[in-house]
């Protein structure tokens, strides 16, 4: 069974957009950050049990990778990097795809670009070995990787 995603004519233009919406919803969280009180903001599961969960660090690596500080994200939630990565290089295959097939026919079968499951998964295990690796560290170790970001 295929489960890639298909970017087709009619699912294209949200494509190009999601950039657009990331970057509108990043600045929005970051300026409800100044609203909400402190007792509200952070992670519930790391409260409650001094625990890292899975997405603890993602925003820290996603806020330092858009102020220019790749190797800091990296360490911060390396999901972050690993995904910005092949996303940009989605996103300038559409718009390539876009601007050289504006007026021609579709390409094969109606689809533009697949974008193959197997990245998903990796993405997956990526979480889950992190999470456990940076625990253990948190707690055999007392090394905590999210300290000072």
């Amino acid at each position: 069974m295929n489960y890639d995603l298909k970017i087709t004519r009619k699912n294209f233009i949200p494509v190009l957009l999601a950039p657009l919406w990331a970057v509108g919803i990043y600045f929005l969280y970051f300026h409800l950050m100044q609203v909400i009180p402190p007792y509200l903001q952070g992670c519930i599961f790391h409260r409650f049990t001094h625990l890292y969960c899975p997405g603890c660090g993602g925003t820290r690596a996603v806020h330092l990778l858009f102020t220019g500080h790749p190797l800091l994200s990296l360490r911060a939630h390396p999901v972050v990097l690993f995904t910005a990565v092949p996303v940009l290089y989605y996103y300038m295959k559409c718009l390539i795809v876009y601007i050289k097939n504006k007026n021609k026919p579709e390409c094969r079968d109606g689809v533009w670009i697949r974008i193959r499951l197997h990245f998903l998964i990796a993405s997956l295990i990526l979480i889950l070995v992190y999470f456990v690796a940076r625990n253990i560290l948190l707690v055999r170790f007392h090394i905590d990787l999210l300290k000072g970001l």
